[in-house]
């Protein structure tokens, strides 16, 4: 088994369910290499990248880099950190394999200080560089990318452990040079002895001989001392990957702490805003409560005052009718008199019961009238005025009474004002203009989740005159019938598509647990899919 093989995969914050699915898939690789996978150190939008320690970066010998439309945009790529890993894999020091996750401009040329560099003079995963985002099925394509992680990174493996033994073959080479330098000194010896058979002097021998212990003895310490050098670069080496390392998890568990306070108190401080928002939607709800029943009272005034006039009117015509049956008395006693009795009785008795059944209707007409009322303010603690009895048999003209009731009738009818929260043309009213004649309904339920692209196309689904909310629209739904207000929309907590804009490629949308606006993705990709409140304009 080799050394441990350090990986180190860099992504963006808003790809990090990506980079889970992707570890996932590496699991398997544990089988042939050891492996240390680093990928605390996310791509946070519009922050710079620092990892804790920059001999992390040195110490990495494959770089996974999950290429999306967020990191291409991130100031990453723009960093010294970013040129010390190219420069890495440039001296065949780490290999930096590219992964693409969605549709974005990543075959640009990035200009370094010293060099331009393009992610396709890399190998691209997954094969062809089909985004991830693109491939019908997840296992299959995290599976190809794996399969290639492991094609490109077994020759470096492979050779990082070949260069492993290279200080066993090293000593194995200066054990090999002090047994042939033994083997030397024994021929010199041999020589020494045939030399002095032949008649080599004795002092010639001695000479030869201590000349051949001083050189061993030399050799000697020089092993000795390239072998303490050897062990004490070893010691320090060790020493200092140790510190590192402390050093390393120290900077992981402050950081840790650091994020976990920052997301307490954001946590706190979204829950204090919620807090707000619901007083003053509270507040905002019985001030137009108030504004209502002073605009009811108002109503119930107006109509008060017009029943007031009819029961004028009526009462003037109750004084025409007496006076006119008097007239009618004086006649049939004139006309009885002179004989006529018969014949003027029975046409009068004709125009009485045309009068009474005329005035019976004006009568039931009236009662609809207070009744109308009645319902209209039920809350109000004003008294409605009585209706005056009416006798039909004294009533001049039923006919001009009848048409001032209906009249009245309409003018009731028009006192009805539509508001906030109102089910109308099969949706809920979030917005309406002062004069009451127009404004804006909302579905009354949720569609998806579903792509950008199929979210623009909403109408299709419900119905001509439903679109997608802008951006706005979507914010007003959440402070009127959304959980900013009472929630009388049935609202998920959840994020929702407008139809705004948040750049080239991003549309932006709104988190209604708490209202959250700063979320905005890839409207490009299919993977990216969030809920739908389609909404319309209505007018009366």
């Amino acid at each position: 088994m080799g050394r441990k093989i350090n990986i180190f995969v860099i992504y963006a914050l808003a790809d990090k369910d990506i980079m889970i699915h992707l570890l996932r898939h590496l699991d398997p690789l544990n089988e042939a290499f050891d492996l240390s996978i680093w990928h605390d150190d996310p791509i946070i939008a519009g922050q710079p990248w620092k990892t804790y320690i920059e001999s992390r970066i040195h110490h990495t010998d494959i770089f996974l880099l999950l290429v999306s439309d967020d990191f291409m945009n991130s100031q990453f790529i723009k960093q010294i950190e970013f040129k010390a890993i190219i420069d890495r894999h440039k001296e065949n020091k780490s290999v930096v394999i590219p992964i693409i996750i969605d549709n974005c401009q990543w075959d640009i040329d990035l200009k370094l200080t010293d060099y331009d560099i393009n992610l396709n003079e890399l190998q691209i995963l997954p094969e062809e560089g089909k985004p991830i985002g693109d491939w019908d099925s997840a296992d299959l394509v995290y599976n190809n990318v794996a399969a290639g992680i492991r094609t490109i990174i077994t020759p470096f493996v492979d050779n990082l452990n070949q260069e492993e033994p290279k200080k066993e073959i090293e000593k194995k080479a200066a054990n090999d040079i002090s047994e042939e330098q033994v083997a030397i000194s024994s021929a010199k010896e041999e020589e020494t002895d045939s030399i002095a058979g032949e008649g080599t002097s004795f002092k010639e021998e001695i000479d030869a001989v201590e000349e051949n212990r001083l050189w061993e003895e030399a050799e000697a310490k020089r092993r000795a001392e390239a072998a303490k050098r050897i062990m004490e670069e070893a010691e320090a080496s060790a020493k200092r990957r140790a510190e590192e390392d402390r050093l390393w998890e120290e900077a992981v568990a402050k950081r840790r702490a650091e994020k976990e306070k920052r997301i307490r108190e954001e946590v706190e401080a979204s829950a204090n805003i919620k807090t707000e928002e619901k007083k003053k939607s509270k507040e905002d709800q019985v001030t137009r409560r108030n504004a209502g029943e002073e605009n009811r009272d108002e109503e119930t005034a107006e109509a008060a005052t017009i029943l007031r006039a009819e029961q004028q009117k009526i009462r003037k015509e109750e004084v025409d009718a007496k006076l006119h049956a008097e007239e009618e008395n004086r006649i049939k006693l004139a006309a009885e008199a002179n004989g006529k009795v018969e014949g003027t009785q029975q046409g009068k008795d004709t125009n009485l019961k045309k009068r009474v059944l005329t005035a019976s209707l004006a009568a039931v007409l009236i009662v609809a009238v207070i009744w109308a009322f009645s319902v209209f303010n039920k809350n109000s603690e004003r008294p409605l005025p009585t209706s005056p009895k009416i006798n039909a048999a004294d009533i001049k003209d039923s006919t001009a009474l009848e048409k001032t009731s209906i009249d009245s009738l309409n003018k009731v009818a028009t006192l009805t004002k539509l508001v906030i929260g109102d089910i109308h043309d099969e949706g809920i009213i979030f917005a309406i203009n002062p004069s009451n004649n127009t404004g804006k309904i909302a579905h009354l339920e949720d569609a998806g989740p579903m792509a950008w692209q199929n979210a623009a196309k909403i109408h299709e689904q419900l119905g001509e005159g439903w679109r997608l909310p802008t951006f706005d629209e979507l914010r007003i739904m959440y402070q009127t019938i959304g959980q900013g207000a009472t929630n009388s929309g049935e609202f998920a907590d959840e994020l929702y598509w407008s139809a705004t804009a948040y750049d080239d490629y991003q549309a932006r949308l709104i988190r209604f647990q708490d209202g959250n606006t700063s979320y905005h993705y890839n409207k490009n990709v299919e993977h990216r899919k969030f809920k739908v409140r389609a909404i319309r304009d209505f007018r009366r």
